[in-house]
């Protein structure tokens, strides 16, 4: 079996001293075998959670500039992260394209800037952006994107209802026929260990990005 690839999403929360006590409990947790796990914090925890990328886990933001590095305030640019080993970049999430209106335009600015530097970007879409977001990436960027499938209802701020596994093969059909065949595909919204199963256990899906049950380190662990 292929390794699946499970991406915390830990949004607004977590200060120092939590970050740390997550840490230590995933650290010694135990853990599925054919896991890939990658932990997206806050920014300012990630120079917190360093030890654990030498645990089997990587680290990842949950947004980036579509600027380069300059006179763009309050920004954080793939270069500003040189040296903090992060190795993905979540780019277009729900949450941003609602709360902060960015469109498929700006994810796509976004994308190219995390792949300048070897950030590979993990790209959300609900199923009527699929098409659009695919048409604004090279062939070349759509090659090197992970493509996360997350349908608005099923995100646990807007409704938290799943996505019934025939709709969300087809979705995911229709993600590799605009992105590519090989096109690394993960499905998120209200994923948690019962939950997931369901969808970890398609050979067409290769993982899950987790919202609220990656802030317990147990509990993603078990995913």
């Amino acid at each position: 079996m292929k390794n699946k690839l499970i991406v915390a999403n830990w949004k607004a929360n977590k200060n120092i001293e939590e970050a740390q006590q997550w840490a230590e409990e995933f650290m010694t947790a135990e853990k599925r075998n054919n896991r890939h796990y990658v932990v997206c914090p806050p920014y300012p925890l990630i120079p917190f959670l360093l030890d654990i990328t030498e645990h089997d886990i990587d680290l990842g933001v949950q947004d980036i500039s579509p600027f380069g590095a300059g006179a763009y305030t309050g920004e954080v640019a793939p270069f500003n992260l040189q040296l903090l080993g992060i190795k993905y970049a979540i780019v277009g999430h729900s949450e941003r394209r609602r709360y902060f209106q960015e469109t498929s335009n700006t994810t796509a600015q976004k994308v190219t800037q995390a792949l300048d530097f070897d950030i590979t970007p993990i790209v959300c879409v609900d199923r009527d952006q699929i098409e659009e977001q695919a048409q604004l990436l090279s062939a070349e960027e759509r090659s090197q994107v992970i493509v996360a499938y997350e349908p608005i209802h099923a995100i646990s701020t807007f409704g938290g209802h799943q996505d019934p596994i025939d709709l969300t093969l087809k979705a995911i059909a229709q993600i590799r026929s605009a992105f590519g065949e090989n096109t690394t595909v993960l499905y998120g919204g209200s994923v948690d260990p019962d939950s997931s199963i369901i969808y970890l256990n398609e050979d067409s899906i290769d993982g899950v990005l987790v919202g609220n049950a990656s802030l317990e380190a147990d509990k993603f662990s078990k995913l």
